[in-house]
C-alpha cells in the first residue's frame, strides 16, 4: 500500500499531483484506491509496482517517504514469511497562501 498525504489547509500541490498521475497513467497497476480526508491510499498486488509508483511521486513533487514492513503470517516449518509493505508519502507544503 502507498499512502499519499498532505496536511495543509490548501491542496494545490495535491491537485497538481493528481493531474500528473492521471496524465502519466501511473495508477494503472493499482488494484484499489481509497480516498481519505488528508489524501489517498493506493493498493498494489506486487511490491515492485508500489516502489515504482513511489519513485514516480518522488520525481513529480517534493516529498518525504517512510517505509514500513509488517509481518502478516509466518510458517516456521517451511520457513515462509508473508510481509505487508507500506509506504507513507508526505507531500511538502510547496505553496503558501
Amino acid at each position: 500500500a502507498v499512502q499519499v498525504r498532505q496536511r495543509v489547509s490548501h491542496k494545490r500541490t495535491f491537485f497538481y499531483l493528481e493531474q500528473a498521475i492521471l496524465k502519466k497513467n501511473a495508477q494503472a497497476a493499482a488494484v484499489k484506491i481509497e480516498q481519505f480526508r488528508d489524501g489517498l491510499d493506493f493498493f498494489f498486488r506486487q511490491r515492485n509496482d508500489a516502489v515504482r509508483f513511489v519513485q514516480f511521486l518522488k520525481d513529480c513533487v517534493p516529498c518525504r517517504v517512510k517505509e514500513t514492513k509488517k509481518l502478516v503470517s509466518a510458517d516456521p516449518k517451511s520457513n515462509l514469511f508473508n510481509h505487508q509493505y507500506t509506504s507513507l508519502v508526505t507531500l511538502a507544503e510547496a505553496c503558501k497562501e
